[in-house]
C-alpha cells in the first residue's frame, strides 16, 4: 500500500510542476518513490499499531457503556425487589409497570419469576450472563461490571455521650473494615440483594455490531487521511532535499543541449573538408594523419548523432518501415572498418537475411552503439563476433567485460563502464529506449577480462 501512495503523490505533484514549468527527471522520480515507500511503510506500521490500540480501547468503551446502561435498569429492578421483598408478585407487577426495557429475572434456584424477553437461553449462557440473538444482546450486568459498596449514612445524635460512643464504634468499625477490605481486595458486592445472590436480572439491549462497524469505518478513514497527510509532507521534504542535486542535473542537461547545437556546424565543415581533401601528393606520414583526423571526426559524428537522438527525438524520422537488417548491418560494419583496423581487431561476422519493422535511423543508432562499445571496450588485437539471423542479432567482444553488480545499471543515463574511456554514458540508454519502443528484448552476458555479449530478439 505504501508504494501505491508514493506513485500517486509523485503523479499529482509532477502535474503541478509541469504547470509551473519545473522538470522532474526519471531518476529523481525513482529516488522520490523509493524514499516515500520507505517513509510511508514505517509510518503506516506505526499508525496501524496506534489505531489498533485506539480501536480496542473504543470497542471496550462501547461495551462498558452498554453494561453501564443495563446496570441502571438492573439496579432499579433490584431496588423494587428489595422494597417489596415480602410480596414478590406485587414487586413483579411494579417492575412491569415501571421498567419498559425487556428483562428476565431468575430466583436463587434458577427459576424464571419474571420474563418479557421471550427468548430461550441455554444453561451455559445463563451461567456466563451473556447471550446474543441476531441484533439483540441479553446480558446480566452484575456479572460483567462490579460496583463499589454503598455505605449507609451515619446516625446523628444530640447526646454527647452517644456521639462519643458512636464515634468510637465507627472508628473501630472503620479499622475492621480496612482489614477486611485488605483481605478481600477484589470483592465489591453490588447491593444487599446481590450479596445473598437471590436474583439474576438479565437485560435485553441492542447489539453493538452497527456501532463497531461504524467505529471500524471511522478508524479506517482516519488512517487513510493520516497516511495521505504524511505522504504529502514527506514528498515536499524529499523534493527540498533533492533540489540541489536536481539543479546540477538540469544544468548538465542544458549544457549538453547547448553543446549539441554548437557542434553541428563545425562538425559538418570538418567532415566535408576531409571527404574532399586531395591525398594524391601526400606521403605515408601525412596519409596517416589524415586517416586519424577522419576517424576522430567519425567518432565525434557518432557522438553528435547520439546527442541529437537523445535530446531532440522529434527531429528523427520515426516512421516504421520494413528494413533489410542484413544490408544495414553490412553498411555499418563497413563504416566502422577503419576503427577495427586502428585497434587491430578481428571481425567474425555471420550475417543471414533478416528484416524488422522500425525506424531506420533508430535501428542504425542501436547497431552503431553496440558496435562502437564492442570496439571501444575491446583489447588491442581482440575479436568482435557479429551474428545475425531472422529475429535475432548478437554482438560480442573479447574485451574488459562488465562486473555483475553493474549489469543492472548499464542502461542508466550517464552510467559508464569505467573511467578510462570517453563518452557521456548515454549510448546504452538510447539502445534500451529504442528496444522498448519496438518491443525488442535485450539480453546482456558479461564476464570480467573475458568479454561481453549483447543479444537482441524480436518477433
Amino acid at each position: 500500500m505504501s508504494r501505491i501512495y508514493a506513485k500517486y503523490w509523485v503523479k499529482i505533484v509532477s502535474s503541478i510542476n509541469a504547470g509551473e514549468g519545473i522538470a522532474m527527471s526519471d531518476n529523481s522520480k525513482k529516488a522520490i518513490i523509493k524514499i516515500l515507500c520507505l517513509y510511508l511503510g514505517t509510518t503506516s506500521v506505526f499508525l496501524c499499531v496506534f489505531f489498533g490500540f485506539f480501536y480496542v480501547r473504543e470497542k471496550q468503551h462501547l461495551f462498558v457503556q452498554q453494561v453501564s446502561n443495563a446496570r441502571e435498569v438492573s439496579i432499579e429492578a433490584y431496588e423494587i425487589l428489595h422494597t417489596y421483598k415480602d410480596d414478590i408478585p406485587l414487586a413483579l407487577r411494579h417492575i412491569s409497570d415501571e421498567i419498559t426495557q425487556p428483562l428476565r429475572i431468575y430466583d436463587k434456584q434458577g427459576k424464571i419469576i419474571f420474563d418479557n424477553i421471550g427468548i430461550e437461553l441455554t444453561p451455559k449462557e445463563v451461567s456466563q450472563g451473556f447471550a446474543k440473538r441476531d441484533n439483540k444482546v441479553i446480558i446480566e450486568p452484575s456479572m460483567h461490571e462490579r460496583l463499589p459498596r454503598v455505605s449507609p449514612e451515619p446516625r446523628v445524635s444530640n447526646d454527647k455521650n452517644v456521639q462519643d460512643k458512636d464515634s468510637k464504634e465507627n472508628k473501630e468499625s472503620k479499622d475492621s473494615k480496612e482489614v477486611k477490605e485488605t483481605k478481600t481486595k477484589n470483592k465489591y458486592p453490588l447491593s444487599k440483594t446481590r450479596e445473598n445472590l437471590r436474583y439474576k436480572v438479565f437485560i435485553q439491549t441492542d447489539a453493538l455490531d452497527s456501532q463497531i462497524l461504524f467505529l471500524q469505518f471511522k478508524i479506517f478513514v482516519y488512517l487513510i487521511l493520516s497516511i495521505t497527510l504524511a505522504g504529502v509532507v514527506a514528498y515536499f521534504l524529499v523534493r527540498f532535499s533533492l533540489k540541489p542535486l536536481q539543479e546540477k542535473i538540469d544544468s548538465l542537461n542544458a549544457f549538453i543541449k547547448d553543446s549539441t547545437h554548437e557542434i553541428n556546424t563545425p562538425l559538418s565543415i570538418i567532415l566535408m573538408s576531409i571527404e574532399t581533401f586531395g591525398t594524391q601528393n601526400l606521403n605515408a606520414s601525412q596519409l596517416q594523419k589524415i586517416r586519424r583526423i577522419k576517424l576522430a571526426s567519425k567518432s565525434l559524428s557518432h557522438l553528435y548523432k547520439d546527442l541529437v537522438v537523445y535530446n531532440f527525438p522529434h527531429v528523427i524520422d520515426d516512421n516504421p518501415q520494413l528494413i533489410a537488417l542484413d544490408v544495414l548491418l553490412s553498411e555499418r560494419l563497413e563504416y566502422f572498418a577503419a576503427f577495427f583496423e586502428q585497434k587491430s581487431l578481428h571481425l567474425r561476422a555471420s550475417i543471414e537475411s533478416s528484416t524488422i519493422v522500425a525506424s531506420r535511423e533508430k535501428i542504425t543508432c542501436v547497431v552503431d552503439n553496440l558496435l562502437n562499445n564492442a570496439i571501444k571496450y575491446n583489447k588491442k588485437g581482440g575479436e568482435v563476433i557479429v551474428n545475425l539471423e531472422q529475429g535475432q542479432l548478437s554482438i560480442a567482444d573479447t574485451g574488459c567485460g562488465i562486473a555483475q553488480e553493474h549489469l543492472d545499471k548499464i542502461f542508466d543515463r550517464y552510467h559508464r563502464y569505467n573511467d578510462f574511456q570517453g563518452g557521456f554514458g548515454i549510448g546504452l540508454t538510447l539502445v534500451k529506449r529504442i528496444c522498448e519502443q519496438y518491443h525488442i528484448e535485450i539480453d546482456v552476458q558479461s564476464t570480467i577480462d573475458v568479454g561481453s555479449r549483447f543479444c537482441l530478439q524480436w518477433s
